[in-house]
């Protein structure tokens, strides 16, 4: 009796490839919802570093435009300190030219008064002549005199009053030298002040603080020039490095979103092979 063939064993190729391919997409899947953790905490890290990033650019361009504002009103200083200068000289002049007209007009003045006081001694002289065939009250040499002792006495007159008046001219441009000249309290004075606080000079040795303590109260008084003050130097530091730190978590978060594209791809694809695979079995 002959005996039957033994049946072959089934194939059970597919049914392995569908196992396998099902433990990769639970295995895709995990690793797809970490990757989403990853994206989401990125994202939101991202947002966060951009917004003080934004917020420090904005105070950094405040500080450039507040140290430009400085570099302008010393500028400016500088221009009026050179025309206060300039002011200082003329008033120097003219004060210098006033006492020098008000020497000469003095001495003017003292040879006035002595010609008054010859001519008197010499109208006394004439009324005393003691000749009576000469009327000395009517004499052309008294009426002579006269008109002379008027005209002097006039003139006398004006130079008092234009000795008042260059007196009040020097006490006013002693209170115009003092006001805009005087070192202390005058106009050039202020103007040299606010030049050392807008605008040290090279040769000055200025020192930046910037090693105190963040957890002291910071007074609003800056330091100029501002690349020297704590807020101007701690501002460009912390913008700097939101720069980085943006640009790090940026391409960090690409990284991210590549793989999170990638195992999204792989799981539609396992999808897709095991629904074709789960369907060509059951045509069986």
């Amino acid at each position: 009796m002959a005996t039957k063939p033994n049946k072959p064993a089934p194939y059970n190729g597919a049914k392995n490839c569908l196992e396998d391919w099902e433990t990769d997409l639970k295995e895709v899947q995990n690793k797809l919802k970490m990757a989403v953790q990853e994206k989401t905490g990125n994202s939101a890290k991202y947002s966060n570093a951009s917004l003080w990033e934004g917020k420090l650019s904005m105070f950094w361009a405040s500080i450039q435009y507040t140290e430009e504002l400085t570099q302008d009103i010393s500028g400016h200083l500088e221009i009026f300190l050179g025309q206060t200068d300039i002011v200082c000289n003329n008033i120097e002049c003219s004060q210098m030219a006033i006492k020098y007209l008000f020497c000469k007009v003095r001495k003017i003045f003292e040879c006035t008064d002595e010609l008054k006081e010859k001519l008197s001694e010499f109208f006394m002289k004439v009324e005393c002549l003691g000749d009576d065939s000469i009327n000395v009250k009517s004499s052309f040499i008294i009426e002579c005199l006269t008109n002379i002792m008027t005209k002097l006495d006039l003139a006398i007159a004006k130079q008092q009053e234009l000795l008042k008046k260059m007196i009040d001219i020097m006490q006013c441009i002693d209170e115009l030298k003092e006001s805009i000249c005087d070192d202390g309290c005058g106009v050039e004075g202020q103007l040299k002040d606010l030049m050392d606080i807008y605008k040290r000079s090279g040769e000055e040795t200025i020192t930046c603080d910037i090693e105190k303590s963040c957890d002291e109260e910071i007074e609003p008084k800056p330091v100029l020039p501002l690349n020297c003050d704590r807020v101007y130097v701690f501002t460009r530091e912390q913008q700097n490095l939101a720069e980085h730190e943006k640009k790090t978590i940026k391409h960090a978060l690409e990284e991210v979103c590549k793989e999170y594209e990638t195992l999204s791809s792989c799981e539609r694809s396992l999808k897709e092979a095991i629904d074709s695979s789960k369907a060509v079995q059951e045509c069986k």
